[in-house]
C-alpha cells in the first residue's frame, strides 16, 4: 500500500484515493484507541504512519489542507494519539526537510515548507499544552509516567527547530519548558 501511494497516487482516481486514506485513518484510529493495542501494534503504526505522511506528501495543503489541523484536532483526545501526531509530524518534517530532494520537485517542497511555517502554531500549541501538563506540581522535574512522552515532544522540538522562525523559539515559553525538561537528569541523559 505504502509504494502505491509513492508511485502511483496520481493515476488513482481520486474515489480510489479517497478510500486508502480514509482505511488508512480509520485502521490508525482503532489501533490508537488504547495503549495497550498501541504498544502491541507499533510496527504496523509506524507502517501506517508512513503512508499518511506519503498520503499526505501528494494531497497537504491542495487537496488535503486540514492534514495538521485534523492532527492537532485528533491529538485532544489522548496522549497515545497525541504521541502518534508527534511522530506524523517528524516524519512530514523529515520528507521535506531532510529526503525532499530525490523525491519531490521544488516547487512542491516549497509548497510544503511554506505550509509547515503556516500550521507551526498550532504544532507549537499543541506540544506546549501538553508539555505544560507534564511536570511535577513542585517543580522537581518531569513527572515519571510523562517521561516517554516529553522524550518524544523534545524529539520533534529536535527535528523541528532549525525550520522554526528564531522569534517563535526565544519569545516564547519554549526555552523554559526546554530549560525544565533538561534539569530533569533521566530526560537529559
Amino acid at each position: 500500500l505504502e509504494t502505491c501511494v509513492q508511485e502511483k497516487w496520481k493515476v488513482l482516481a481520486p474515489e480510489y484515493q479517497a478510500k486508502i486514506k480514509g482505511h488508512t485513518q480509520r485502521l490508525l484510529n482503532g489501533l490508537l484507541a488504547n495503549p495497550k493495542s498501541y504498544a502491541d501494534n507499533k510496527q504496523l503504526i509506524i507502517k501506517l504512519n508512513s503512508i499518511i505522511v506519503a498520503v499526505a506528501k501528494h494531497d497537504w495543503p491542495s487537496k488535503w489542507p486540514t492534514f495538521i489541523q485534523d492532527l492537532v484536532k485528533a491529538s485532544m483526545a489522548s496522549d497515545t494519539i497525541c504521541s502518534n501526531t508527534l511522530d506524523i509530524i517528524k516524519g512530514i518534517s523529515e520528507e521535506v526537510f531532510d529526503y525532499s530532494k530525490n523525491n519531490l520537485t521544488s516547487s512542491k517542497v516549497v509548497d510544503l515548507k511554506t505550509q509547515l511555517h503556516t500550521e507551526l502554531r498550532a504544532i507549537y500549541t499543541l506540544c506546549m499544552g501538553k508539555l505544560g501538563g507534564c511536570f511535577e506540581a513542585d517543580g522537581s522535574g518531569v513527572q515519571v509516567q510523562a517521561r516517554p512522552f516529553v522524550a518524544r515532544i523534545l524529539d520533534l522540538f529536535k527535528r523541528i527547530i532549525h525550520w522554526m522562525p528564531v522569534q517563535v523559539v526565544f519569545d516564547t515559553r519554549l526555552l523554559m519548558a526546554l530549560m525544565r525538561c533538561f534539569q530533569d537528569r533521566k530526560l537529559s541523559g
